[in-house]
């Protein structure tokens, strides 16, 4: 006999001898969870009888009004006979959470295989690769995504205000509790505009016209979090990997970047590189450097990344993606350039949802504000920005006034900020090291500390 009809029979036989197995289980299966249409059927109705006004608080007698109603439906629930038997199925209407996580979990296998092969026979009909795919990540994602329908559709404000009493309580109490609920930037400055960082969930916008420093920003994000022991992930489309480590090794060990280019080095140089590379070894930092990454492809990386981080016992606590222009999402060829990036936009943000942690995303700006007179970044300077400017929880630029006779002074031009307040941070901007630094901020030397070179690389 299939395992999963007796599996569904149980279940059914929980929900006639007892109504609250409908009023807890009810919208968490759906038709496509059930092997047997009649017990599909049978499930429809016992929800619609449970809805009726009639019999919506009824606790005694509920197993004989089934049974009656049952007969009337017919052979569509495979009789009334077959359903005043159901309850011989099950020992007791306790074991229905066993038997719904069962169901369940049977019922994503075969949607999964299924899923599979109609994507599969799709693509050997001739359908466009990339829009069967984008089809096939839409309805995994619906297959994956179960818990959502288990949360309360209307819950009370009263409920959600203590909830939020108690959370704004605890960090008071504890100074530790909101750091444990954002990602902190390395710039506190930064944190108070935002709202005391990066909140899981949710997209950051980092743009800025070229060589204003937002890579070594966001990367410089991704390290003071990857320090604090939780996974990282970077997805850069731009920089190649080797390039983007290179730079890692001027901040990370006050390196001179053109020292490090021409292999140039002095013995106090090596000796920071060795404790650079210790440093960056015990980072649980990955990256990504495959270049023009559709959505779909970027996301399913993503969700591998998640598993290999939690082995790894560091849970992902950030992703960067850089920059989010040299994604693709286009699946016809109909779609304009900014449909694209509107999609690449709801793509980062289900992302961050689905993973529960922030997405830092670098985007580029028009060259239209080289030719403002006061040339200050707005959000509106983002290239194909509407969606982008949606969807972003921040937006923050890294800005250089070219009027400025001193290189080293940047901001950090905070442009939307739902949690916190806009505004600029004051920042200095240390190009030989790839560092940015908060102006005004107590300087620490942040040179790992190096273990003993075993042999002499070079250099003076």
């Amino acid at each position: 006999m299939n395992p999963r009809n007796e599996v569904e029979r149980s279940l059914l036989a929980c929900a006639v001898m007892d109504p609250t197995v409908i009023d807890m289980y009810g919208a968490r299966i759906n038709h496509r969870d059930w092997w047997r249409p009649q017990h599909a059927a049978l499930w429809a109705k016992l929800r619609e009888l449970r809805d009726d006004a009639r019999y919506a608080n009824l606790d005694q007698g509920w197993f004989d009004v089934v049974v009656g109603e049952a007969f009337t439906w017919g052979e569509a629930v495979s009789g009334g006979a077959y359903v005043a038997a159901l309850p011989q199925s099950a020992p007791s209407p306790e074991a229905a959470g066993y038997y719904v996580a069962r169901l369940t979990k049977a019922s994503l296998r075969q949607n999964a295989l299924d899923l599979l092969a109609r994507t599969a026979e799709q693509i050997k009909d001739g359908a466009d690769p990339d829009a069967a795919l984008a089809a096939f990540d839409a309805a995994s994602a619906e297959l994956t995504h179960r818990d959502a329908i288990d949360r309360p559709d209307w819950v009370r404000i009263g409920t959600t205000a203590a909830e939020v009493y108690d959370l704004t309580h605890d960090m008071q109490r504890d100074p530790g509790a909101l750091a444990r609920l954002v990602v902190r930037s390395p710039w506190p400055g930064l944190d108070d505009r935002i709202g005391g960082g990066f909140r899981p969930g949710q997209v950051t916008i980092l743009a800025g016209r070229p060589a204003t420093g937002k890579t070594a920003a966001a990367m410089q994000i991704a390290a003071t979090v990857a320090d604090t022991g939780k996974g990282v992930g970077v997805f850069s489309m731009e920089m190649a990997r080797a390039d983007l480590t290179l730079r890692e090794f001027a901040r990370t060990g006050m390196i001179r970047l053109d020292g490090l280019l021409r292999a140039d080095l002095s013995r106090q140089e090596w000796t920071a590189m060795t404790g650079a590379l210790d440093q960056m070894d015990r980072r649980p930092m990955w990256v990504d450097d495959s270049p023009a990454l559709h959505v779909v492809e970027l996301r399913r990386r993503a969700r591998k990344l998640a598993g290999i981080a939690a082995a790894a016992d560091a849970p992902l606590g950030l992703l960067v993606v850089d920059y989010m222009q040299l994604a693709t999402a286009r699946n016809s060829r109909s779609e304009s350039r900014e449909q694209e990036v509107a999609t690449i936009s709801r793509a980062l943000l289900a992302i961050a949802k689905e993973l529960r942690v922030p997405v830092v995303a670098l985007a580029q700006m028009n060259r239209s504000i080289e030719e403002r007179a006061a040339p200050k970044p707005r959000m509106a300077d983002l290239r194909e920005s509407g969606q982008i400017e949606q969807d972003a929880q921040n937006i923050i630029f890294t800005h250089r006034d070219m009027d400025e006779p001193d290189e080293e002074i940047r901001q950090l031009v905070v442009a939307k900020a739902r949690a916190g307040q806009p505004g600029d941070v004051e920042m200095r901007w240390h190009g030989r090291f790839q560092l940015m630094e908060q102006a005004g901020a107590k300087p620490t030397d942040s040179r790992p500390k190096p273990r003993e070179v075993d042999r002499w690389q070079g250099g003076e």
